[in-house]
């Protein structure tokens, strides 16, 4: 098995899965490439939606982002952990999901860094 990560700060790195121990950190970010290429268009219209949320509030949360811009059931759920793995986010803390379906668990707060 292959897994390649298009990550801008891990340069297409190609992870040979029976040819090296990956690292956890390594698994994650070939992982999120590659729910992120088969599911970009709605990561790239859920981004917008997040920093458009950010500059009029400036701050934002998943569970903003998703009550604009629903995920389809078409896209795979772990498609949402792509929206804020981008260099412009800064995570400033955590809040309780207000959604049922997250168990009371917290969620980042992002501003847009300028």
């Amino acid at each position: 098995m292959t897994l390649t990560t298009t990550s801008p700060s891990k340069a297409n790195m190609t992870l040979h899965l029976f040819d090296i121990n990956p690292t956890g950190e390594q698994l994650r970010d070939a992982g999120v490439a590659k729910v992120y290429k088969n599911h970009s268009s709605w990561v790239d219209k859920a981004r917008s939606t997040a920093k458009a949320i950010a500059a009029w509030r400036g701050s934002v949360s998943i569970d903003e982002v998703l009550e604009a811009c629903p995920r389809p059931e078409s896209v795979h759920p772990n498609a949402t952990g792509s929206i804020f793995r981008e260099k412009c986010w800064k995570r400033v803390g955590y809040i309780p999901s207000r959604s049922p379906a997250a168990h009371a668990r917290v969620v980042g707060v992002y501003e847009l860094i300028k």
